[in-house]
């Protein structure tokens, strides 16, 4: 981050063109930020947020292939610049904020909730680089303190007691409890019940909404496990964690996830 009050660099990510360009033009009109690029996909976005380093991300969250979410999944929230959600649907305000976004603006957008987010935005960003050059570890004691409030947010989350999975024009209705792992397949999710699998057309961070935080954890970006199929932890490499299920199935934790497995065991005992 720049140590310094200006401008920031922002990246613009939305597949629909008039609403991307609406939102950069937003941003080129005031001085305190740089337009450093603009994506229309999940996966140009994460490689833009690796190469530009922006300061703020203005994401849509409905896109093909990978959705805002996932891109956060991807990059990591530690790693995440600051993010605004901009979006057309609110159901997803929740969900926004459980992964640390700094405010969420609904389509569409008026030029004056524009200007309110980005006088909070510049404001936030001054503080950081503040915070940064008088303490080094205050970026991560706030990102503790985060995740102890997403681990608290999650514990409260019910998610839904069924699923219906379409196969072969029929719908299969299952109950969420008797999942014991999801795991991503291509453009799906395959679901292990009772060792039948299920094919769902559903992106993970979709599916984690879902389900009842009480009885799953997300392990990494591809597998999401039932805490009843749990057989054994064993610490593993760089404080990763290698969990074995009932099944004999093993999956390593992904170093987004691992405080949360930390955090749920922490918890049970």
């Amino acid at each position: 981050m720049p140590d310094h009050s200006g401008p920031w660099r922002a990246l613009v990510v939305d597949d629909e063109p008039p609403a991307r360009e609406l939102v950069a033009s937003y941003v080129g009109s005031r001085q305190e930020f740089s337009l450093v690029g603009e994506c229309g996909d999940g996966d140009s976005a994460v490689r833009a947020i690796h190469e530009l380093r922006p300061d703020v991300v203005f994401l849509d969250i409905q896109m093909p292939g990978r959705s805002g979410f996932d891109v956060i999944d991807d990059v990591g929230v530690d790693a995440m610049p600051l993010v605004v959600f901009v979006t057309a649907y609110d159901a997803h305000a929740v969900r926004a904020f459980r992964v640390h976004a700094f405010d969420y603006l609904l389509k569409p957008m008026e030029p004056e909730l524009f200007a309110e987010t980005a006088t909070r935005i510049v404001e936030r960003l001054a503080h950081d680089a503040r915070a940064d050059q008088a303490d080094e570890r205050q970026p991560q004691a706030s990102a503790e303190r985060l995740d102890r409030l997403l681990a608290a947010l999650e514990r409260e989350r019910a998610g839904d007691e069924r699923l219906t999975v379409w196969d072969g024009g029929r719908a299969v209705i299952i109950r969420t409890a008797e999942i014991e792992r999801a795991e991503v397949e291509g453009n799906y999710v395959r679901l292990h019940v009772s060792g039948a699998p299920h094919l769902m057309r559903e992106t993970m961070s979709g599916l984690e909404v879902r389900l009842p935080s009480s009885r799953f954890v997300r392990l990494n970006r591809s597998v999401i496990v039932n805490v009843d199929a749990i057989r054994e932890i064993q610490p593993y490499f760089h404080g990763d964690f290698a969990v074995v299920l009932r099944d004999g199935t093993t999956v390593l934790t992904g170093r987004t996830y691992r405080a949360r497995l930390r955090q749920r065991f922490r918890s049970d005992r």
